[in-house]
């Protein structure tokens, strides 16, 4: 059987030991994620917790970080809808990080959690458990009452093989419905903070807002002080937390605006239409020189109405020299043509500061810059 690392709690290091039949109880560390967030400032209601387990193979200062990581974020969404408070940082959870030694093997009993029960009205507990030295994960949902564990209300594997949890978490929301109103957090990465808009209403500026909504899809805009923005849905079901990550936030390179340094599909097409137009001149050019060509050639095959030439021959040129002609007139006002649509095309533009370079992330849990997740509970 598995050895546990676990790490929980700042006192009383040493003096927990569960025993699991006749297993030997075996030393563990505890990463408690989370200090709790209280209700209205309300000591006596309840609290919530996220508790992270590692086994033997990740001891203490070598577990992987996108394993706390992706935990401390779901944690951390989790807890604010649970609890009725304000979105949390993923990164006030790893600064809050006490430390401490306990032992268990496989799913705590009660008695690991006591100390934190004592000092705590936690009421549930959100409990990450890792296994095996790939980092296989299960998420369980651990009810407190009357002191004791009386269920666990949900256990899924999420992940099996290589850790993987970016590309899995989001899928927490099809096994659990949490009671109460239908919350919707949103989080921006990165340095900068932004004008918040759901469903079109400006909410607040920053970089972490939440908010009750009603049923349905969505619609989370964040604009940026340079202008770039950032467009997302995401569908809130009743009772669940639904969730909208935008990653790596974008920075400007230079001090030109994002206005200035993005080509709107207008000017593009009226690009396109300047190099149709010099292309149908240049064409038109050659067939008219061609034409001219074929004129002198018949003036010096037929001086003073006599032709060295046969008739046919003559024909010929004549009738070549006719489609140069008519070609060369084509490309012509094709060319014309081309050029008023592309200076339409350029007043256009400049009555337009739309770019269709500001892009709606894709949604991808923990992707690369511009790109959002979305996950619910």
């Amino acid at each position: 059987m598995r050895n546990w690392y676990t790490t929980f709690g700042q006192r009383n290091a040493n003096a927990h030991k569960v025993r699991n039949g006749s297993f030997s109880a075996t030393l563990a560390f505890f990463i408690l994620f989370f200090y709790p967030l209280i209700l209205h400032s309300d000591e006596s209601k309840p609290r919530y917790c996220g508790v992270l387990l590692f086994p033997e193979e990740h001891a203490p200062g070598k577990v992987p970080r996108e394993i706390v990581d992706d935990f401390a974020r779901v944690t951390a969404n989790a807890i604010a809808s649970l609890s009725g408070t304000r979105a949390v940082d993923p990164a006030e959870i790893r600064t809050m990080l006490p430390t401490g030694v306990v032992t268990t093997q496989g799913l705590p009993s009660v008695d690991v959690f006591r100390p934190l029960l004592d000092r705590h009205p936690f009421e549930l507990l959100l409990v990450g458990q890792v296994s095996g030295t790939q980092g296989e994960l299960s998420i369980h949902l651990v009810r407190v009452s009357d002191e004791r564990l009386l269920d666990r209300a949900w256990k899924r594997t999420v992940i099996s093989g290589a850790y993987d949890a970016v590309a899995q978490l989001r899928e927490l929301a099809t096994d659990v419905v949490i009671p109460g109103p239908t919350v919707l957090t949103i989080e921006i990465r990165g340095e900068k903070a932004a004008n918040i808009e759901v469903d079109g209403k400006f909410v607040a500026s920053g970089k972490h807002y939440r908010l009750a909504v009603t049923d349905g899809i969505r619609t989370v805009r964040v604009v940026f002080p340079n202008g770039v923005e950032f467009t997302q849905q995401t569908r809130c079901r009743k009772g669940r937390l639904c969730s909208v990550i935008f990653d790596e936030t974008p920075v400007a390179n230079s001090t030109e605006s994002a206005d200035d340094n993005s080509v709107s599909a207008t000017r593009i097409a009226a690009w396109s239409m300047v190099a149709l137009a010099i292309a149908s001149t240049g064409a038109g050019i050659g067939f008219g020189l061609h034409t001219q060509a074929l004129e002198r050639e018949l003036q010096d095959a037929c001086p003073s109405g006599k032709c060295s030439y046969s008739r046919s021959r003559v024909e010929e040129l004549e009738n070549e020299g006719n489609i140069s002609a008519v070609t060369s007139t084509v490309f012509f006002a094709t060319a014309a043509a081309t050029a008023c649509t592309a200076v339409i095309l350029f007043l256009v533009d400049s009555d337009s500061s739309t770019s269709v370079f500001r892009g709606t992330p894709l949604l991808l849990p923990n992707g690369t810059a511009g790109v959002s997740a979305s996950f619910q509970f």
